[in-house]
Formats: C-alpha cells, sequence, structure tokens
C-alpha cells in the first residue's frame, strides 16, 4: 500500500478556476485559492480493486473514517478494511485487527449515534454454524470477536441515546436485544416483521405474527404490536390487527384493521400503547394507503390515498393530541406505485416544509408552507431566472423543486433532494426547474434560498451533488456528470463558486462524501480511475486550509423568519447565523451567539380549520362545510371513553403561544365514558 499523496503543486497552480456566479459578490481571490494546494489528498485503494466502497464516520468531530472495500472472490464477497484519523485525507489497513485479516467475508459497519465511539463490524454472508460479530469501544482502533447466540440480519438498531442498547433481527426473524453492547442479549419475540427504538426511552416496540405463525405465512392486518420496556424484558401486547406502526414524537401511531369489513383506520397513542385514540381520518381499503410522513411532539402529518390509482390524495395535520385532523393540501402527489412523495421538512426554517401538489391539467407544482401545513403556496419565481415557456405570465413561472418522485421515475439529472441543516438558519439547496411543471426531459439547476424558502436565486447551472459544511459557512458541489475532476465551493452561501481540480484525467463519479451534521470542513470524492486499471479514488479537500481563522461573535447575524415580521406558530425566534461574507470555521459552534425566542400573539393562519370547517383557497378564514351545516360537535373515542368534541372553525394545533388562545380554539369535555369498541 502506497501513501497518499498530494496532488501536485503544479497541476494546483494551473487548475485553480473562478467560476463566477449570477449574483454579484466578491468571489475567492487566487491567492485564498492557493493555500488548498495543501489541502488535497488522494488515496487510492491499489492493493484491491474494488468493486465498491463504503466510507462511514465514527463519532462526532473526531476525525475518524471507516473505509470497508468489498471485491468478489469466488462466489463470495471479502473484505478489507481502512481507517483514517483526519476525515478521509490519508487512511491505514488495518483488516488484521479483524480474525488476523485473513480472507475477510464482505462486513457491514453500524456506528453508535452521536459522540459514541461504537463500532459493529457485521458479516454480510453467515454461512458458518458459529456466527461472530467485531465490536469496538474506541473507535475502531482496536476490535474483539463476539460469539453470537443467533444469525443475524443486515443491520442492528442502535438507541439514540442510549448507547449500549441494540436492536437485532435474526435470520429467523426473531428479535433480540442487548443492553450492554454485546455482554449478553435476550430474546424479545418471535416471527417480527418491524421494530422501533422509541425515542424517549429504551422501550422497544415490534410488530410480530400471532399464534406463532411464520412471518411469510402471517396475513397483513393480523399483526398484533408488541411494547418491551421493563427490566425483566417482558413483551406486552397493546395492539391487534395492526396492518403497520410507526413512531413520531411523542406519537405511537397504528393502522389497525376493521374485523368485519377489513377497512384500516389509524389509531394514535400519547402514553406508550397504554390507551389509544381513534384519529378522525376516513377509513380506507386494502387498495389505499396511509402514510405518516412527518410527526413532532405537537403536530402530525398523514397522507390519505385517494381510490383509484391517481397518485394523488389529501395531506392532512392533526392536533395537538393527534385526535382530530384537518385537512391541509388537497391533491396532495404521493404515487402508491414506488411509494414516492416530495414531502421535505426545511429543517433550517422552523415551520417550513415543501411538498407537490397535481394541477387540473396532472403536472406537478412545488408549494411551501411557512406555518406548519395552515396554508401552502406557489414557490416564487427565483430573482435572476428569466420565465421561459410560461407565456409571460407570473403563475406559470414559478419554481419546481425536484426529489424523491424525479428519482423514483430515474431522471437521471436530481442526484438528491433539497438539503437544509438546523445550525444553518435559514440556507435551502435544491434542484429545480422554472416553468410549467415538473419537467423530467429539462435538466435541473442548483437553486438556493437563504431565508428559509421565502425567495430563491439560482445558484449553479446544471445538476450538481451538493453538500452544507461549516454550519452554513461553506458549500461544496460536484458536477453530476458521468465523469468529474474538480470540486466546486462557495464561502458566501452560493453567490459565487471557486474551483479546485483534483484530477488530470476525468474520473467515473460514484459519490460526494462528508460529515453528517455540516460541522467539518473536509469533503471527499469517491470517483473511478477507468485507465490504466480501473481504481477507485478517495479526493479529500481540507477547507480549513482556507478557513484558518475561528469564528466570533460579530462574525454572525440575527435572523427571524420573513412571515409575519417573523412570528410564527406563536413565538418569534431570533437565530443567529454567520454572515455571508464571514470567512471563518465555527469549531461546531462553539462561539455562536444564543439564539433567543420571544412569543407573539397569534392570528387567524396560526390555526388549522377544525372539523367541518375548511379554508378557501386565498383565504385564512375557516368556513364552515356546507355537507355539515350546523355541525359543531364531533364523538372521539379517546383513551378508552367516548368524548365530544365543540367546534368554533379553529383549532390551536399549530400555535404555540399564551397569546389569543381564547379567541380560536374549541374546547373539549368528556361525555358518559363508554366502553372503546
Amino acid at each position: 500500500m502506497e501513501p497518499p499523496s498530494p496532488v501536485s503543486p503544479l497541476l494546483l497552480l494551473f487548475s485553480l478556476l473562478l467560476l463566477l456566479g449570477t449574483v454579484n459578490a466578491a468571489c475567492p481571490n487566487p491567492r485564498q485559492e492557493q493555500r488548498l494546494q495543501d489541502a488535497v489528498r488522494v488515496f487510492e485503494f491499489q492493493n484491491d480493486e474494488s468493486a465498491n466502497v463504503t466510507i462511514t464516520w465514527v463519532g462526532r468531530d473526531t476525525g475518524v473514517v471507516l473505509a470497508v472495500s468489498r471485491v468478489i472472490e469466488a462466489v463470495s464477497w471479502k473484505s478489507r478494511l481502512y481507517r483514517s484519523e483526519d476525515y478521509g485525507g490519508s487512511f491505514s489497513d488495518i483488516s488484521a485487527l479483524v480474525d488476523g485479516g485473513h480472507a475477510l467475508p464482505a462486513l457491514e459497519v453500524i456506528v453508535g449515534p452521536g459522540s459514541s465511539q461504537r463500532v459493529v463490524l457485521l458479516p454480510r454472508e453467515n454461512i458458518a454454524r458459529d456466527v461472530k460479530v467485531w465490536i469496538s469501544e474506541d473507535g475502531g482502533k482496536t476490535f474483539r470477536a463476539r460469539d453470537m447466540p443467533f444469525t443475524p440480519q443486515h443491520g442492528m438498531a442502535f438507541h439514540s441515546a442510549s448507547h449500549d442498547h441494540l436492536l437485532a433481527s435474526s435470520s429467523s426473524n426473531e428479535l433480540w436485544i442487548t443492553e450492554d453492547f454485546f455482554g449478553s442479549f435476550k430474546k424479545l419475540g418471535d416471527a417480527v416483521r418491524a421494530y422501533k427504538w422509541s425515542p424517549q426511552d429504551t422501550t422497544a416496540y415490534y410488530l410480530a405474527s400471532p399464534h406463532g405463525q411464520k412471518v411469510e405465512e402471517a396475513i397483513v392486518g393480523t399483526l398484533e404490536l408488541m411494547r418491551s420496556s421493563d427490566s425483566s424484558r417482558s413483551a406486552q401486547r397493546i395492539a391487534e390487527r395492526v396492518y403497520s406502526f410507526g413512531i413520531g414524537g411523542r406519537f405511537l401511531c397504528a393502522s389497525v384493521v376493521h374485523e368485519k369489513d377489513k377497512q384500516r383506520v389509524l389509531q394514535v397513542s400519547t402514553d406508550r400503547g397504554d390507551s389509544w385514540t381513534m384519529a378522525q381520518l376516513p377509513p380506507i381499503d386494502t387498495e389505499e394507503f396511509y402514510s405518516i410522513l412527518g410527526a413532532d411532539d405537537n403536530i402530525i402529518f398523514v397522507h390519505v390515498d385517494e381510490k383509484g390509482d391517481t397518485g394523488r390524495g389529501t395531506l392532512y395535520v392533526s392536533d395537538d393530541r393527534g385526535a382530530v385532523f384537518s385537512e391541509s393540501l388537497a391533491s396532495h402527489l404521493y404515487t402508491a406505485r414506488n411509494g414516492s412523495a416530495d414531502f421535505i421538512n426545511v429543517t433550517s426554517a422552523r415551520g417550513a416544509f415543501i411538498t407537490s401538489r397535481l394541477s387540473a391539467d396532472g403536472s406537478a407544482r412545488s408549494v411551501i408552507t411557512f406555518d406548519q401545513g395552515g396554508a401552502w403556496q406557489p414557490l416564487p419565481r427565483p430573482t435572476n431566472v428569466p420565465c421561459e415557456g410560461g407565456n409571460g405570465e407570473e403563475q406559470q413561472c414559478r419554481l419546481t423543486i425536484h426529489s424523491d418522485l424525479s428519482m423514483s421515475q430515474e431522471v437521471r439529472e436530481v442526484p438528491h433532494g433539497p438539503l437544509s441543516e438546523p445550525s444553518a438558519s435559514g440556507l435551502v439547496l435544491a434542484h429545480g426547474t422554472v416553468g410549467q411543471s415538473q419537467a423530467p426531459a429539462a435538466a435541473p439547476d442548483v437553486y438556493v434560498s437563504r431565508d428559509g424558502g421565502h425567495s430563491w436565486a439560482r445558484s449553479l447551472e446544471g445538476p450538481h451533488v451538493c453538500a452544507i459544511l461549516n454550519s452554513g459557512g461553506l458549500l461544496v458541489a460536484v458536477p453530476y456528470a458521468a465523469t468529474v475532476n474538480t470540486v466546486r465551493f462557495s464561502l458566501d452561501e452560493g453567490r459565487c463558486w471557486g474551483s479546485v481540480m483534483f484530477s488530470l484525467e476525468p474520473l467515473a463519479l460514484e459519490r460526494l462524501l462528508t460529515e453528517p451534521g455540516a460541522r467539518s470542513l473536509s469533503a471527499s470524492v469517491l470517483a473511478r480511475r477507468l485507465h490504466p486499471t480501473p481504481r477507485l479514488v478517495l479526493t479529500t479537500i481540507d477547507f480549513s486550509q482556507l478557513l484558518q481563522r475561528n469564528c466570533v461573535a460579530g462574525d454572525y447575524e440575527e435572523w427571524t423568519a420573513p412571515l409575519g415580521r417573523g412570528c410564527v406558530l406563536g413565538s418569534t425566534e431570533h437565530d443567529m447565523r454567520l454572515k455571508p461574507d464571514a470567512a471563518c470555521r465555527t469549531n461546531g459552534q462553539a462561539l455562536r451567539p444564543a439564539s433567543r425566542s420571544v412569543p407573539c400573539p397569534c392570528t387567524q393562519r396560526d390555526y388549522s380549520c377544525d372539523f367541518g370547517f375548511f379554508r378557501p383557497n386565498g383565504s385564512w378564514e375557516c368556513v364552515e362545510e356546507a355537507s355539515a351545516p350546523g355541525r359543531r360537535s364531533l364523538h372521539v373515542c379517546a383513551r378508552g371513553q367516548q368524548e365530544e368534541l365543540l367546534t368554533q372553525g379553529c383549532v390551536s394545533a399549530l400555535c404555540r403561544s399564551s397569546y389569543g388562545r381564547h379567541d380560536l380554539r374549541g374546547f373539549i369535555f368528556n361525555a358518559a365514558a363508554e366502553p372503546r369498541p
């Protein structure tokens, strides 16, 4: 194995290109770009003509990266294991740490969450009777073997907070748990179809076939939802006739099949399954489906499919207990054929989501909400792009965002969906087109929003694989093409871009790789050298050589959402984010000034329409439905008793403020207790 070598300074000197964007701004100068000469490292996987390589980051801000190369030998896959301590700039072959390094099987790398240094190497092919895995508690410096009491299937699930807790299913569909990081295992259940951790505690939920039926023989809709939470890890049945289940925030949701008519309804629990509330949503039959698109501690987004293979349905949003749902968006696009919906949570702006709806002519349009589904509107035309093909009509010149739906239709020009990060307030990157609808034939450009989706500007022409680093203070992009040899970067949120050539010859692009969390300053390009011998090449650029100054308080600015003077959902969030010209390193936001939240009065737009009411297009008022005049009460089966909900047009599911609640919300009282049906 030859050591990694820097790119020739002469090559970099003549290949540092300056690409001006469409927005006037001070672009990186040649002196700044020249600092990157010693920051580019190239590593070739030379001892094996690897068919593929997986890259995994270990811990948080540690710089530790594990790489597993896999190649077919005879009739099985074999692996080699590499470790880096400088974000992929250089690697050491550590295969010998695992079973002596002799004929390693194909390995799957599973890492613990957050700052955990725990690593699991799971064989993908378990042929031998004595099955073992290899574990590390020091980020891969050392490994030790552990014999397993079962043959694991692919994947294991770490708990998000408790690093010693893992769930794993066996090849015979048993569910097992370890609470001391492979010190011991306990079997939780048999014939398990799906399992999840609770985000609040170490409770495990799983869906199992009843009466010991084999998974492949169980009829969908006859499954049981089980809970295991006490110290003895005994199993408790909390729901029957379950079709599927999911967890979001404090909500546990289950799609349950009626025994008589076989229709499915959605039931919601906020007490870990001790009691259930039947969601006030239309029941569905076997040809339709529910899809929970998002949930937190206060709200659930649910798509309800329309009858027939129309590719559309209705998007509903819940109240704060998951019982009453109001219509959020009609003609919501969701294709059952490939299970794709363009529903995107804009994590850099509170309350913002992007999705697609079908117009009357069958075309797909992107829409955005800034108040958690209270109202939706088209995306505006980017400020620096003329409208083409719209006959000059502004409504035909909207921006259309491409995401999962385009990728599921194998539109090669869309490499990934929109990008946003909580640490980069207001910043959104997305592939899109400007015109009448989603046109797969048109290659999308890269658009950037700096205000959470309220306004957009074209940043790069043509599709690119993009990433957000340094809490938004650094963007990187690689042209989405068959072969590449340049990496682009921006220090001012996409206003202008510099470009670094990392190879004299074009390489076949595999992936752009960055550490999750948008904190690091390193980006890696995995590509394949085609001549003379095909080999995978990992090129890593350390942008800390360019951003050498640590950020201070003066490098940040206060930002509030433009909607309603920043008052969204009952509070005004004053976020601190990097100034576009800061050109400094955030070091994980160590010196970032604290953000603050100020309560503000809720307005009518901060409320969703209650049962029996709807919001006409272009209006914030909740109007009573003509089909249900005077219907102001709704009987709800909640937590084992019948409740009557009195409605007044609006509910406070979207509003978090103590101001103004009494003006709009309805109220609930308990009717005579009735047994749960």
